[in-house]
């Protein structure tokens, strides 16, 4: 019987280290450059994966620090996302600058992704548009996913978009400032509730450990 417990803990044990080395570290507050050199690795916040980042200025912004911009992980359980502060410089009159910024976010655990809402967080004129891939990449033009958009501005906050549900949805946000010195969005993704794949994973082990248990108590009273 002893013998029987310590080969379930050792179990245990070893599924534990193999699911806490394949989980992401947690999203913190950082530049847009320290979310580049994640590279597919990504962070995560909530149940949710975000990796993949990169960022293309356009020519008119070309040469300003916007690598240095502020990312800040909105830890909301049900509807987790990011905040993305870009610093933009004064534009010259009649002229605009922006930035794209591109990632990939992807359930880690827990219920499909079924909503996504975009906020504009603006100083003067800005407008936020965000393209999403879902169910697919932009790199194939979006083929076989559904591509949706959502545009928000300092005229208009807030916008959010309800589907059926996808597991990854490739984004493609342009974050453009007017009169401005800078101009941001607040991304969020909803997601249903859901039991974790880890949580199943251990729940399993442990089932199969009280079978195996039960199974050597029956042969030995026999």
């Amino acid at each position: 019987m002893k013998k029987a417990i310590l080969i379930a803990a050792l179990v245990l044990t070893c599924s534990g280290l193999a699911l806490s080395d394949s989980v992401p570290a947690a999203c913190v507050a950082g530049s847009l450059s320290s979310y580049v050199s994640l590279g597919t690795t990504g962070c995560t916040v909530g149940n949710l994966l975000f990796s993949g980042f990169v960022v293309v200025p356009s020519p008119t912004s070309i040469g300003t620090d916007v690598l240095n911009s502020g990312v800040t992980p909105i830890t909301s359980s049900s509807n987790p996302g990011l905040l993305f502060n870009v610093g933009l410089p004064i534009s010259p009159p009649g002229g605009s600058q922006d930035v794209e910024i591109d990632y990939v976010v992807m359930v880690e655990a827990g219920g499909p992704i079924t909503d996504s809402s975009l906020s504009a967080v603006a100083t003067g004129s800005a407008t936020a548009t965000e393209g999403e891939c879902l169910g697919g990449s932009f790199s194939n033009g979006c083929t076989g996913g559904t591509q949706v958009s959502l545009s928000s501005s300092s005229t208009q906050l807030g916008v959010s978009n309800d589907f059926s549900g996808t597991s990854t949805i490739d984004v493609m946000t342009d974050i453009n400032s007017g009169n401005g010195g800078i101009s941001g969005e607040q991304e969020n993704f909803s997601i249903s509730n859901a039991p974790e794949p880890a949580s199943l994973t251990l729940f399993g082990i442990g089932l199969l450990g009280l079978a195996f248990l039960l199974r050597r108590k029956v042969f030995a009273e026999k």
